[in-house]
């Protein structure tokens, strides 16, 4: 059972929070693409414990590419109104903005998890034979080809970082 703070954590509001879809991802991928070399998209939920180790994936991440690299958090949801959003972002105190998968073209009824893979198999190709586990993680370079895509294990880090040497 989680416990969940009223503070709002880096000034993230429920009601503020971007919406993204592949269109909005790619979009913001090429403006950010001058100033960060790699981009990981961290598709989530709140209910999977992998989600309290995002904070020390994006560190990893940090020093690994030498702080070149830009997040979205993408946090799979049935509804802006969900009523436990904010607990979850003042629990979870991420280090990257959190975005809301579209809730209007990844359409599901109940199982939020569903939203989070339809939005994962659109941005990426490559993902659409692999299963989903939450979080799931996508490193993207600055012309969107997808350089990697995991579920955190034990050696993702060595296998990120062979890659972009």
């Amino acid at each position: 059972m989680c416990i969940y703070f009223s503070t709002p954590s880096f000034g993230q509001q429920t009601q503020n929070l971007p919406v993204i879809n592949k269109s909005t991802l790619f979009k913001d991928i090429d403006s950010l693409s001058t100033k960060y070399k790699y981009f990981v998209v961290v598709v989530f939920t709140k209910y999977c414990i992998g989600t309290s180790q995002i904070n020390d994936h994006i560190k990893e991440i940090d020093s690994i590419t030498q702080n070149q690299t830009y997040y979205f958090l993408c946090y799979s949801t049935n509804s802006r109104g969900d009523r436990n959003v904010q607990g979850m972002l003042d629990y979870y105190k991420f280090n990257a903005t959190v975005y809301l998968i579209d809730d209007q073209q990844y359409k599901t009824k109940w199982d939020n998890r569903k939203q989070g893979l339809f939005f994962r198999n659109d941005i990426c190709d490559l993902c659409k034979h692999e299963d989903i586990g939450v979080p799931f993680y996508i490193v993207f370079d600055r012309e969107k080809n997808t350089i990697l895509h995991f579920y955190p294990s034990n050696s993702w880090s060595q296998v990120f970082a062979a890659i972009i040497k």
